[in-house]
C-alpha cells in the first residue's frame, strides 16, 4: 500500500514542479516585456514633454525679443521727437539773436 502512495505522489510532484517552472518562466517573460514597454513609453512621454518645453521657451524668447525691439523703437521715436524739439528751441534761440 505504501508503494502505491509513493507512486501516485511522484507524478503529482513532477506536475507541480513543472507548473512552478512554467509559471516562473511566464512571469519572467511578462516582466521583461512590460518593463521594455514602460521604458519605451517613458521615453516617448519625455520626448513629447521636452518638445513642448522647447516650444514654450522659443515663444517666451520671441516675446522677449519682440518686446525689447518695441522698446527700442519707442526710444528711437521719443529720441527723434526730443531732438526735433531741441532743434526747434535752438533755432528759435539763435533766430532771436540774429
Amino acid at each position: 500500500m505504501n508503494e502505491q502512495k509513493n507512486f501516485s505522489l511522484k507524478p503529482m510532484l513532477l506536475y507541480f514542479i513543472g507548473f512552478i517552472v512554467l509559471s516562473v518562466a511566464i512571469m519572467t517573460g511578462l516582466i521583461y516585456v512590460l518593463q521594455h514597454d514602460s521604458v519605451k513609453t517613458i521615453t516617448e512621454i519625455g520626448n513629447i514633454y521636452m518638445e513642448g518645453i522647447s516650444d514654450k521657451n522659443v515663444q517666451h524668447f520671441e516675446t522677449i525679443v519682440e518686446t525689447r525691439l518695441d522698446q527700442l523703437a519707442e526710444i528711437g521715436l521719443n529720441e527723434s521727437r526730443y531732438d526735433r524739439e531741441r532743434q526747434d528751441k535752438r533755432d528759435e534761440f539763435f533766430g532771436d539773436l540774429r
